[in-house]
């Protein structure tokens, strides 16, 4: 009984971690990157030719879907979920960011096939 009890206890616990860490995670980073003065958009960034070409919207309003959507015409994906910015006068350059796509089991599906 101890051990099937000790074994969903820990399966749970690797499912809330798994489900919570990209929360986690957007947060954390974004709020080290703002404290040491860095400019964040809450945003999916695309590369387009030699622009990068942020995506930004409300939550849930499909940023990193629509990244994904056009990853598959080809356009790289250079950021998403926290797109860091460098100041350089007359431009802006995106820092790339951690390579992973947020996407709903939905939106993969949608995009992808099941």
């Amino acid at each position: 009984m101890w051990k099937f009890t000790l074994f969903f206890l820990k399966s749970l616990l690797l499912c809330a971690i798994r489900e919570a860490s990209p929360l986690v995670f957007g947060c954390v980073i974004g709020t080290a990157l703002r404290l040491q003065g860095k400019l964040c958009l809450h945003s999916s960034v695309i590369k387009v030719d030699n622009c990068a070409i942020a995506i930004i919207g409300e939550k849930g309003a499909g940023k990193s879907t629509t990244a994904a959507a056009l990853a598959k015409q080809g356009y790289p994906i250079l950021a998403d979920d926290i797109a860091v910015l460098t100041d350089c006068g007359d431009s802006f350059l995106v820092q790339p960011g951690y390579p992973r796509l947020r996407l709903w089991k939905s939106a993969v599906n949608q995009l992808y096939g099941d």
